[in-house]
């Protein structure tokens, strides 16, 4: 129903569907992994319950979107769509198969207790070239990165000094300049009308009783208790960073239009800010006895 008035330049249906509904369903697994950090609810098994199932939807997530971006950008046929797609898949089991052992025997006969400058200079070499890789198959360049992302070896040492280089300047520039760019195309100029008004308090209520409500009725049906289920329900409602990705991806693609950014960006903003809150409130009762079959 939304298509006609929401579509970007290039208005193919399929990615536009794609991108809207990765976009209502999409769950923050590093946000959500920061505030059960600082904010426990009480309950370990709860807890690691939450990451695994966002964890889950964040791969289904990509996996669409990588689709939807391949779908959305190519104006090829649909045989060489698909040849793209089986050389996306092949890239990708070819590193998580064959080049992150690798990586990890190169590791184990380095065997040095620091990275070295070299090797540091290697892994972003190895970045770079799988993001370019993965966007000249149409895909973006962030699955490449991501892909590599997986394939480095967990030597924790090694973990900790990779974060001590790279972190600062992906927080201090890069993701302040994210951020600047996606409020530079939030326009609240675009609620004005009353249409636009309630889609989105309409795909407000459906993002919000989408992840709550499934959520909450998947986890009854494992015989989590109510408080438990409520709560895991607020948790994959978390939307953050992720989907503030998913929606400037889409827009970058010509898939939405801004007034239908603004919208998913508010949205993913109210929906991530509703955590905190139902965090404390339930977290402050917990229940006397609860279980958890479905990670025991």
């Amino acid at each position: 129903l939304i298509y006609r008035d929401f579509h970007g330049v290039n208005s193919n249906y399929v990615a536009f569907l794609l991108f809207v509904g990765v976009g209502l369903s999409t769950t923050a697994f590093p946000v959500l992994a920061r505030m059960l950090r600082d904010q426990s609810t009480g309950d370990p098994k709860l807890n690691m319950l939450a990451l695994v199932c966002a964890a889950i939807a964040d791969v289904l997530g990509w996996i669409l979107l990588a689709i939807a971006l391949m779908i959305g950008t190519s104006n090829e046929s649909v045989w060489v769509l698909l040849l793209k797609m089986g050389l996306l898949v092949l890239f990708g089991v070819i590193l998580l198969g064959v080049v992150r052992p690798a990586l990890g025997k190169l590791v184990r006969w380095v065997g040095a207790p620091n990275i070295s400058q070299v090797m540091l200079a290697l892994f972003l070499v190895f970045i770079l070239g799988c993001a370019f890789a993965t966007e000249r198959l149409g895909a973006h360049a962030l699955f490449g990165a991501f892909l590599a992302g997986m394939c480095i070896p967990r030597l924790h040492h090694w973990h900790r000094q990779l974060e001590r280089t790279i972190h600062p300047l992906v927080s201090v520039l890069l993701l302040p300049v994210f951020f600047a760019v996606t409020g530079i195309h939030t326009e609240f100029r675009d609620l004005g009308g009353r249409n636009v008004l309630f889609w989105f308090l309409l795909l407000l209520f459906l993002a919000v009783a989408g992840k709550i409500g499934g959520t909450y009725i998947g986890a009854r049906k494992s015989n989590l208790q109510p408080r438990a289920s409520l709560l895991l329900g607020f948790l994959m409602n978390t939307r953050g960073l992720v989907d503030l990705v998913v929606v400037n991806l889409a827009l970058q693609a010509g898939a939405i239009n801004t007034q239908l950014f603004t919208i998913l960006v508010l949205m993913a903003l109210i929906t991530t800010a509703m955590t905190a809150p139902a965090l404390h409130w339930l977290g402050k009762k917990p229940e006397a006895q609860m279980k958890h079959p479905a990670v025991t």
